[in-house]
């Protein structure tokens, strides 16, 4: 293994120990020295525990893209017939709401009414009245009258 490599690593100990004071006269002291080398194998486990689940993942997402949608035991006719009720619904609800509008916009009018009465009641209208224009007004002096007969048969 290379000095390079992050897995390999080597330590040297080296311990002394220092004579006892009790001991004999003149004993040395005692020394060792120690290496060692430890090499650590890279840890797999981890890379493991993602695969598992990346695989897991992609299991999922394919099966919810490529399940049915349609839940077991629900009839076609039903849905079409829960979907016509559906649409009556909506229509009558939207002519009740329309009757409401009508309804309210007939008592505006009325209300209005009743205003325009009681106005017209405490200021009466002043009505100017003229003499009628003549149906055949009388000829000019310059205009002549030629009344066309048809012929006799």
């Amino acid at each position: 293994m290379s000095d390079q490599d992050p897995f390999h690593q080597e330590t040297t100990r080296t311990t002394i120990v220092e004579p006892d004071p009790l001991a004999r006269p003149g004993a040395a002291a005692v020394g060792t020295q120690e290496t060692v080398i430890t090499d650590r194998q890279p840890n797999q486990t981890a890379w493991w525990i993602a695969g598992i689940v990346a695989v897991l993942a992609i299991v999922a997402v394919l099966w919810m893209v490529l399940a049915t949608t349609g839940e077991p035991g629900v009839d076609p006719d039903e849905v079409q017939d829960a979907i016509a009720d559906a649409r009556l619904q909506g229509q009558l609800e939207g002519a009740q709401d329309s009757v409401a509008a009508a309804a309210a916009a007939a008592d505006r009018a009325a209300e209005s009414a009743a205003r325009s009465a009681a106005d017209a009641v405490r200021d009466p209208p002043v009505v100017v009245v003229s003499p009628p224009a003549p149906s055949n007004p009388p000829p000019a002096d310059d205009v002549e009258v030629v009344v066309e007969t048809p012929p006799a048969q």
